[in-house]
């Protein structure tokens, strides 16, 4: 989504509601009918329709008409579900400009009570099969909806980051939602970007670190230059 604040406040708190239904339908259905996610908002039926016609014409949500018409949402309306649970709870005030991107995820600046970073989870947006296979907290789930699977990576990863904070020299966890997790923000380079004086003192710093990590019993399966700062 080109910004994520403008599409924020674009919507009602009706249309978070329906949105909201559509992620818990999904749970049961490929598909959720709309007699659904009108039970679910708590919204009459006409008002749900008319809401969720808003929707499909901002691109939040994808319909299918075969034998009943249902719906799903995307990545773009879990990143906004995700946002609005996040100042629902005070602990975002604002989202500032795209930071970070890579294979899986992207990440946004952003205020609350000090300045954040907030890493939206992309596991399974192209092929859920794949990410399946080679994450350990989706071996047993083997229905889960890909739009899911960012949830779980995101709760796993949140967890390690409260593990290791005290210890290992990373930000600071501050809150998750749904495939969203809200971290400090760390100023300084990249790695990748800037060039060692003493490459051999940097080395040592950075196995110090996985060392720490290591004794607590966590293994960073993709460090690399490019998530060293």
């Amino acid at each position: 989504m080109e910004n994520l604040a403008e599409a924020f406040l674009g919507l009602s708190r009706e249309d978070f509601s329906l949105l909201g239904a559509i992620e818990t339908g999904m749970r049961t259905h490929e598909w959720v009918p709309t007699f659904i996610i009108s039970k679910l908002a708590g919204l009459s039926a006409s008002k749900s329709e008319y809401r969720l016609q808003h929707l499909f014409e901002k691109k939040l949500v994808v319909r299918e008409a075969q034998h009943y018409l249902g719906y799903q949402i995307n990545f773009d309306s879990y990143d906004l579900l995700a946002l609005y649970d996040f100042v629902r709870r005070d602990q975002v005030k604002s989202i500032g400009e795209r930071i970070g991107v890579g294979k899986e995820s992207i990440v946004l600046g952003a205020q609350g009570y000090a300045s954040l970073a907030i890493k939206f989870h992309r596991q399974g947006r192209t092929s859920f099969k794949h990410v399946r296979r080679l994450r350990d907290h989706l071996k047993d789930k083997p229905r889960v909806p890909w739009l899911y699977a960012a949830s779980l990576a995101a709760r796993r990863e949140y967890q390690v980051m409260e593990k290791l904070y005290s210890k290992v020299s990373i930000p600071r966890p501050v809150a998750i939602s749904r495939h969203a997790l809200a971290m400090e923000y760390v100023p300084g380079p990249l790695l990748n970007r800037i060039t060692l004086e003493d490459p051999e003192d940097g080395l040592r710093l950075i196995l110090g670190e996985v060392g720490r990590a290591l004794g607590q019993g966590i293994i960073h399966a993709d460090l690399s230059e490019f998530n060293i700062m």
